[in-house]
């Protein structure tokens, strides 16, 4: 309800919140629902609210480690963070498309 209502200082608590020691993977396996078949994990509703409570920039910032598979982070044990990792993995913008037109 709150990303809704003020988007802006709910990504403020929440940046907060992660700066202080909360961690973000564990934080999105609590705010995902775990995927219902045939439906997706991050459907276009959860992306848009994932955009209004982090941005998908700091997101992708925050979660690079494990998003590109760091040696000095270990994979997640949770196999509901693993399936997140992997739906905002496929989610990822390429970064030589310029526009959604652009092949």
């Amino acid at each position: 309800m709150w990303r809704h209502t003020d988007p802006a200082s709910l990504r403020t608590w929440l940046r907060a919140r992660l700066d202080q020691g909360w961690e973000l993977l564990p934080l999105l396996a609590a705010l995902i629902t775990p995927q219902q078949f045939p439906f997706p994990l991050l459907d276009n509703d959860t992306w848009a609210g994932l955009d209004a409570m982090f941005t998908h920039d700091d997101l992708y910032n925050r979660l690079t480690p494990h998003l590109n598979h760091s040696p000095d982070t270990p994979p997640p044990t949770d196999p509901h963070q693993t399936n997140i990792l992997q739906a905002l993995r496929d989610r990822r913008p390429d970064p030589h498309q310029t526009t959604p037109d652009t092949p």
